[in-house]
Formats: C-alpha cells, structure tokens, sequence
C-alpha cells in the first residue's frame, strides 16, 4: 500500500515532550501570578478600610458629632504593630504636640483602635514621626499635620499614608488640603 493511505493513529514522544513543556510552562506562569494575590487583598482591604475611616472621621468633624473636633492617629508601629486610632477631642492640641506626637492628643476620647495585618506596615515619605490628623469642624479640611503642613486649600500636593506587604504591593491613601481623599493601588 502507498505510503499516502497510510494511517497514523498515535502520537511520537517529541509531540507528546513537546506538550507537556508547554503545559508545566503555562501551570508555572499561572502559579506564579496567582500566588500573590492574598497579599494583594490584605493590601486592598486595609487601604479601603482606613480611606473609609478617614473619611467617616471627616464627616464626624464636620458634623459636629458630639461637639467635637475628630482626627485619626497613624502609629508607624516602631517595633510593634503598625495600627491606627480614631479618636475625638474637644480643642486642638498645643503646637509643642504637633511636632512629636507618641499618642493621640492628651484631651482626647479613643473612638477605635484598628491593627493592620502582621504582614503590612505603613510608610509614609519624609515621616520621622507618627502622624495626627485632625479635621476642622464644619469644613472637614484638614486642621492639624504632624509630618506636613497644608499652606492653603490651593495647594493640590496629596499628603500621602502608604501600606505596604511584604511582596512590595502597596495601597496609597492620599489626602489633600482642600479635603479630598482618594485611593492608588501599585506594584512597586
């Protein structure tokens, strides 16, 4: 019989190689890409969580809520737990306060503590110090720095608070002088 009506029923080992280099080349790819994503979702849920927070704490302030000024203390966790803390108060504290806080303000009333996940941290650039943040009342603009100072409500610079993971995916919540907060999301 010519060789043209001859069938094959079967496949040579170089095919059957050459299938299985691109299977474990496609499974591999697709491991890797999926394997940071729990990260990513702790880096997620902690932006959007204190980006709500700070907003809720500005609405707070704007609102009067019990008559008081509100602002929010970011502990950059110096060997602990990096965590934040909202809080209320009845004045402003003193400017020998603003320059070196170690804790919310002394006339202050804990409203809730929340601790990030062991495997993020904040950073925040060109911070030495925790940061506080107070917002003025009926305006919700941001009354009180630590770490940098709002000139006026023209200036369009985001103050930003970053978290990070372990893997360098990073959540930014960046706050502005005329009030405004918003939320990035990068692989650094």
């Amino acid at each position: 019989m010519p060789p043209f009506f001859k069938k094959n029923f079967g496949v040579t080992l170089i095919e059957l190689l050459i299938a299985m280099g691109a299977t474990v080349i496609i499974s591999t790819s697709a491991f890797l890409s999926l394997s940071g994503i729990p990260g990513r979702e702790a880096v997620v849920d902690a932006t959007l969580k204190l980006a709500a927070d700070l907003r809720d704490v500005q609405f707070r302030s704007i609102t009067q809520d019990d008559a008081s000024y509100w602002g929010v203390y970011v502990d950059y966790g110096g060997g602990t737990a990096p965590l934040y803390k909202l809080y209320s108060l009845t004045s402003l504290p003193a400017n020998s306060y603003r320059n070196k806080p170690t804790d919310p303000p002394p006339n202050s009333t804990l409203e809730k503590s929340i601790s990030l996940d062991p495997n993020l941290r904040f950073i925040t650039p060109g911070a030495t110090n925790n940061l506080v943040l107070i917002f003025d009342q009926l305006t919700g603009l941001p009354a009180s720095f630590t770490n940098f100072n709002c000139g006026s409500v023209d200036d369009v610079t985001p103050r930003p608070i970053r978290i990070i993971n372990t893997n360098n995916y990073q959540g930014e919540v960046d706050i502005y002088c005329s009030g405004r907060i918003d939320v990035t999301f990068a692989q650094l």
